[in-house]
């Protein structure tokens, strides 16, 4: 299953000022969790044949102790043994062996990841299925595993249709890295250019055919592309007659901890406040929401409704720092920046 969209977009625009660095020492501790950002067998995945192994792919170190992963044939609980080892040469990524031969059936991954530095916990579940049909299963592969934006890597992919095309993204946003050709026997081997927009961290790489048959790998960024927070802003009329309602939705598209995130958003000329939802407030004709800090991930909606007889239209700003996880090691671990990007909303009638 590919990442869900963000919501719809009018117009969006982003920019970014290093301003100034700040001290680190003083810096809060945020507790960061790994997430998920790939799997073989894949998301709701049909496998012709049972895997020998599970492969999982994180954002964080992983705590190799405290990691675990526990695999449920849906239809009656029967739970195959298992044996988890984090990968030495990347502490991101878990190979699951399979002791016990899986028969037919629907089988439910639970993965409980916990980041070496902090101790941050996540849990999380998936689940794919075996046909024992005749076929293969999709697969794909991504070297070198670390990489950065205009660089080149190698994308090999194995078990997709016969002489299809294989359309191929990159990272949460669904970038575009380029397209493949399958041979007959449903390979593709094709080097492409990381695009420069690609943000900071641990990034999914999705192929898919035209059938439907998909797999993802990942591949680490190592500074990526600007800006890390992106944002969008949408409008409606209502919900009461002389009203419009717009909407801020953010997403932290990279593995940076943003600190200190403020969304301010002025009052357009002509328009008054009614309310403002999570906690927003007016202060010299601007609304503004502080949200603390933002992991990976997404945050939102922010709502606001004015009070306009006009259409209107807002420019947003949100401000932010980022910096590495706590559990950054050597040159990963910068000093703090601040930065901002920018949300434009298309004009709206109440």
């Amino acid at each position: 299953m590919r990442p869900v969209r963000a919501p719809g977009v009018h117009r969006w625009a982003a920019l970014a000022a290093l301003a100034a660095l700040l001290g680190a020492a003083c810096a809060p501790t945020f507790l960061a969790p790994p997430r998920l950002i790939a799997a073989w067998p894949g998301f709701g995945a049909s496998l012709a044949r049972p895997p020998a192994a599970l492969d999982l792919t994180f954002n964080r170190t992983l705590a190799p102790t405290e990691t675990s992963v526990h695999l449920v044939r849906f239809r009656d609980g029967w739970q195959p043994h298992t044996s988890a080892a984090i990968d030495p040469a990347a502490d991101q990524h878990l190979n699951v062996r399979l002791d016990d031969r899986l028969g037919p059936g629907e089988y439910v991954v639970q993965w409980h990841a916990v980041a070496a530095g902090t101790r941050a916990v996540l849990d999380g579940e998936y689940s794919f299925m075996v046909t024992d049909e005749d076929g293969t299963s999709p697969h794909v592969s991504v070297t070198p595993s670390t990489t950065d934006v205009g660089q080149v890597v190698e994308v090999n992919g194995q078990g997709f249709g016969s002489n299809e095309p294989v359309d191929l993204k990159i990272g949460d946003d669904h970038l575009s890295l380029g397209s493949a050709q399958a041979d007959k026997q449903g390979n593709f081997s094709i080097d492409l250019h990381v695009p420069n927009q690609v943000a900071a961290g641990v990034q999914p790489v999705a192929a898919q055919d035209r059938q439907g048959d998909q797999a993802t790998a990942a591949v680490r960024v190592q500074w990526g592309g600007w800006p890390p927070l992106l944002a969008w802003t949408t409008g409606v009329a209502g919900p009461q007659a002389g009203d419009v309602r717009l909407e801020v939705m953010l997403q932290n598209r990279s593995d940076y901890v943003l600190e200190g995130v403020s969304v301010e958003m002025p009052v357009p000329e002509g328009a008054s406040v009614v309310d403002a939802d999570l906690g927003g407030r007016e202060v010299r004709r601007v609304v503004t929401w502080d949200l603390g800090w933002l992991d990976r991930g997404t945050a939102g909606p922010l709502r606001v409704t004015f009070r306009t007889d006009r259409p209107l239209a807002t420019h947003t700003t949100i401000h932010f720092r980022h910096r590495r996880p706590h559990d950054c090691h050597g040159d990963d671990c910068l000093t703090a920046f601040v930065s901002q990007t920018v949300s434009d909303s298309a004009p709206v009638a109440p």
